[in-house]
């Protein structure tokens, strides 16, 4: 048994991580990385100003010292991320995807440490045969990976349709198609009180996709960073900043429906404005 947490951080989190993944990885295959940054920033800034808002909507959030300790280091991967593009001449290859793979090796390790801290009892046993666990899985990477080639395929063809920049597309529907997962994880683990996953969940994503899907991104297909990706990186960098201010203000690790409310509005804004200037 692990704290819930630590759940939320590794377990949950690499589920419902896995649509960016796919699509990032379909979208570097077809030479299309441009998508797969809108993918990761979108997908993040989701996470917080969206999942988070809603989730907080419903009941007010309990953090804790572990919490605000990843929230910082979600932040620092954001920085890593626009350092090493800048670094670069705004292009992510082989080298940058090295170092976000170590820096997310690093984080691992910390997080090893962690989990081995934690107390360890004996396992609940399984409700499912191991044969449909299997099965469920190995369905479950089929539906992944054709909806992946799906949603890669057609946004830009929607994005053509109606005149919309791919930008727009990518930074709103896809972005919070990518994030449902994220959503509908906090919102059951909010309303069973389990206030640590819900947001363990959000913010492991939000690490995992920079570190990890940035990474593979990277390697598989270099990562072109344009003068509006910056713009949402910065958002990005800004809601995690005032995450971390919010923890301090009033009640110590508690934000309430009325601050995460202020995220929505900023959400909102947000999309305006990204729609305005597309």
């Amino acid at each position: 048994w692990l704290s819930p947490f630590i759940i939320g951080l590794t377990i949950v989190s690499l589920g419902t991580s896995a649509p960016e993944l796919f699509i990032n990885i379909q979208s570097a295959l077809d030479a299309h990385t441009q998508l797969a940054l809108w993918n990761i920033l979108g997908s993040n800034i989701s996470n917080i100003l969206l999942v988070c808002g809603i989730s907080a909507a419903i009941r007010w959030l309990q953090m804790s010292k572990i919490i605000h300790q990843n929230f910082s280091i979600s932040l620092i991967f954001g920085i890593l991320l626009g350092i090493i593009s800048l670094a670069s001449g705004w292009t992510i290859g082989i080298i940058g995807g090295i170092i976000l793979l170590i820096a997310s090796g690093i984080y691992m390790y910390y997080m090893l440490r962690t989990i081995r801290q934690q107390e360890v009892l004996s396992p609940d046993p399984l409700k499912h045969p191991h044969r449909l666990l299997i099965l469920m899985i190995v369905w479950w990477l089929l539906v992944m990976i054709l909806g992946s080639s799906m949603v890669v395929d057609n946004a830009v063809i929607i994005a053509q349709k109606i005149w919309l920049s791919e930008r727009i597309i990518w930074l709103t529907v896809v972005a919070i198609g990518t994030s449902l997962p994220e959503l509908i994880t906090a919102l059951m683990a909010v309303k069973k009180w389990e206030w640590e996953i819900g947001v363990g969940n959000i913010v492991g994503s939000n690490i995992l996709n920079i570190g990890i899907i940035g990474w593979l991104t990277a390697i598989l297909h270099p990562i072109t960073f344009l003068r509006p990706n910056y713009f949402d990186l910065f958002v990005f960098l800004w809601a995690t900043v005032l995450v971390l201010v919010l923890l301090f203000v009033g009640r110590r690790y508690k934000i309430t429906r009325l601050q995460w409310g202020l995220f929505l509005l900023l959400y909102t804004v947000y999309i305006g404005y990204v729609v305005v200037m597309g």
